[in-house]
């Protein structure tokens, strides 16, 4: 099975044999294998939870809802998200506060998101979140070659304290892997890190990793130094990524190479491809994405291009409902060769809507 959806599976598992409200809800009192009725269920679930929870704890959302006229209770599928308005970056920007459910003595980290297509804002997240978003580096690393004694080097530009570096580096710890924290060096001190550590994988931003790979393919035989995974990472700002974007590092590198996405609202690790690189597999255990057309704001079918749209599922410090992202892409509802079979994928990000200031 893909690691991460047996790691999804293991968290349904776990709340339908101890959890008698859920079992309750979906009729069973065990999961012996997860079926896509069940993950579609346990997603229901988990969303009509964090819809009470943000009217009892977040001023924003409770306001929200009094505002449209709606209570937790009145959305009972899917389909009755949709009454509930967009989260805009906007208002997250003016009064991030608005949106917090635990008291500032629990939140461990903000991060400061700045892009060009919108507004400055702050992000809160709990011990306990950074510590999932380990946890779920990890598993995501597993689906790209990551084992025991695998050497990462992580080229991140320098953060304090349980930033993205950080996480990354903790992440490929909680794998049993070797991780070389690089920090985005001059060109020159990141060939020579390579030579001397001689990781297996390397990760980082995309802009980055892309342009070093321009300098240094010039300088070094890129082949010879025996990279098995390189992974470039992109959200907040779109930058590319497309096959002959793809053809060019792997034929520079003569490695696998990986688009890996993130969203600083919704989860550093939203979706990575596997090693089939047929689409980037969702970690539907943080989120719930849904694909709605920017202009009208309305669901699109599966397939068609549209606006990718997040809810959290586990966040307990600042939670998001309907959060929209700006980015363009596609959701992909079938089976994986990876051995994937439940669990959505999306392809990979093809535009960014711009926002109205």
């Amino acid at each position: 099975m893909n690691p991460l959806e047996e790691w999804i599976h293991s968290f349904i598992k776990t709340e339908a044999a101890k959890n008698s409200e859920f079992q309750k809800y979906i009729g069973k009192k065990t999961l012996e294998e997860i079926t896509k009725d069940d993950a579609t269920k346990y997603k229901l679930y988990k969303l009509r939870k964090v819809l009470h929870y943000v009217y009892e704890r977040s001023p924003f959302y409770r306001g929200l809802f009094h505002k449209m006229g709606l209570e937790p209770e009145g959305i009972k599928n899917f389909q009755d998200l949709a009454r509930i308005p967009f989260t805009e970056s906007k208002s997250i920007s003016e009064n991030p506060y608005q949106f917090l459910c635990v008291s500032q003595s629990q939140i461990l980290r903000g991060f400061t998101v700045e892009e060009i297509f919108g507004p400055t804002r702050r992000i809160f997240f709990t011990e306990n979140e950074l510590k999932g978003i380990v946890e779920a580096v990890a598993v995501g690393l597993r689906m790209i070659g990551l084992k025991k004694r695998t050497v990462v080097q992580i080229t991140y530009p320098w953060e304090p304290e349980w930033g993205l570096p950080g996480i990354v580096e903790r992440g490929v710890q909680f794998g049993g892997g070797k991780p070389v924290v690089a920090e985005a060096l001059k060109f020159e001190k990141q060939i020579k890190e390579i030579e001397k550590v001689n990781p297996s994988i390397i990760i980082g931003p995309n802009p980055y990793l892309r342009e070093f790979t321009e300098w240094a393919k010039n300088r070094v035989d890129l082949r010879q130094l025996n990279i098995k995974s390189l992974v470039l990472s992109r959200g907040c700002d779109f930058f590319p990524f497309n096959e002959s974007i793809r053809k060019e590092l792997e034929e520079s590198w003569g490695c696998k190479v990986f688009d890996h996405y993130g969203v600083t609202e919704a989860s550093f690790t939203l979706a990575l491809e596997c090693w089939q690189q047929r689409g980037l597999h969702l970690n539907e255990y943080d989120v719930y994405v849904e694909v709605v057309d920017p202009a009208s704001g309305e669901a699109v079918d599966t397939g068609e291009e549209g606006e990718l749209v997040f809810t959290t599922l586990n966040r307990k410090g600042m939670p998001f409902i309907r959060y929209r992202s700006r980015d363009i892409a596609t959701l992909i509802d079938e089976p994986c060769e990876c051995g994937a079979k439940v669990n959505r994928r999306i392809t990979g990000i093809q535009g960014k809507v711009e926002e109205e200031m």
